[in-house]
């Protein structure tokens, strides 16, 4: 098969993915409006799981990278299973998004650490709430939006433009205002000089955006730099931020704001990137092991490799 029908067989693929996905969540935020919660959870469950047992690919790609980040350890199969589900829960509460007035979202929540976002707005700089796919991350900047804090996000556009509204809507539901990654416009900037919050997620293997290869798990993973330039350009303090289902309940989430990161102040040295760069990564994967199951394992983390990215380069150059 030649590149060309490569490509347009995974545009084709993923034009049919993504138009059952929007059908489902379309569904599901139709039908959860006049549904019990519990019923809901465990509605987005059983999808979760049957997900999880019927699609080979998606199971493998999940359990490779555990085996990868662990060793090969008979506890995988559950974390990966468990990981699908924390992913259905996520579905059902996005599902129930309306009836997450402020008040309930703060019930729903418990933070620690909420005197490092108080001393790094105090430096009147602008924050940066930094973040992994744990969790339920949607909830880390509605909860901040719902305590009355100002900001926005950086968020990356879905190729299909049906399920981008349904997410832009319930996003902003919340209040959150939406900055369009792959734009990276001045509003960020302007954001942050006027003290406000930035929340990103940068914890991907993204094509498109400037990376760097750092230790994750004890392999180089491509990891992006735009956080670190964003921070030593705009001066903003960096706070990483993580949010985890409680063990007793895993309807309710605790969150923890950490200590602002102390960067390398030097943007034009690429070993101060490099450096910097795996400081916020450590962070992440130490949540992750703390909370293995809460993670986005599906996601093919060390996708680009030093030897792929020479190639990609050299194609490029030709």
């Amino acid at each position: 098969m030649t590149n060309f029908n490569k490509k347009k067989f995974k545009t084709i693929k993923r034009k049919i993915r993504y138009f059952f996905l929007y059908y489902i969540l379309k569904f599901i935020l139709k039908t959860a409006k006049y549904m019990p919660e519990c019923i809901v959870y465990k509605f987005c469950e059983c999808g979760a799981l049957l997900f999880f047992y019927s699609s080979k690919k998606m199971r493998e790609i999940t359990l490779n990278n555990l085996n990868k980040a662990f060793g090969e350890k008979p506890d995988n199969f559950n974390i990966a299973k468990n990981t699908f589900l924390n992913i259905g829960r996520n579905t059902a509460e996005m599902a129930m998004w309306g009836k997450y007035n402020k008040k309930k979202l703060l019930q729903c929540i418990s933070i620690k650490g909420i005197e490092h976002l108080t001393n790094a707005l105090e430096k009147n700089k602008g924050v940066m709430i930094l973040t992994a796919h744990c969790g339920n991350w949607e909830f880390v900047n509605a909860y901040f939006f719902a305590r009355g804090y100002t900001g926005k996000i950086l968020a990356r556009r879905m190729h299909d433009e049906r399920i981008e509204k349904l997410l832009k809507e319930m996003r902003e539901f919340t209040g959150s205002e939406i900055i369009d990654r792959d734009s990276f416009s001045r509003d960020i900037f302007k954001t942050l000089k006027a003290n406000g919050m930035i929340g990103m997620l940068a914890d991907q293997d993204i094509k498109n955006l400037k990376s760097v290869f750092v230790n994750f798990f004890g392999h180089p993973a491509y990891t992006p730099v735009s956080p670190v330039m964003i921070a030593l350009t705009s001066g903003c303090a960096v706070l990483p931020t993580f949010i985890s289902r409680d063990e007793k309940c895993k309807y309710k989430h605790k969150m923890i704001i950490h200590p602002e990161l102390e960067f390398i102040k030097n943007r034009k040295d690429p070993e101060a990137i490099i450096k910097n760069t795996q400081l916020w990564s450590d962070c992440v994967e130490n949540h992750i092991r703390k909370y293995p199951d809460q993670w986005v394992w599906f996601h093919r983390r060390w996708k680009t490799t030093p030897e792929k990215l020479k190639e990609r380069e050299k194609e490029s150059a030709e």
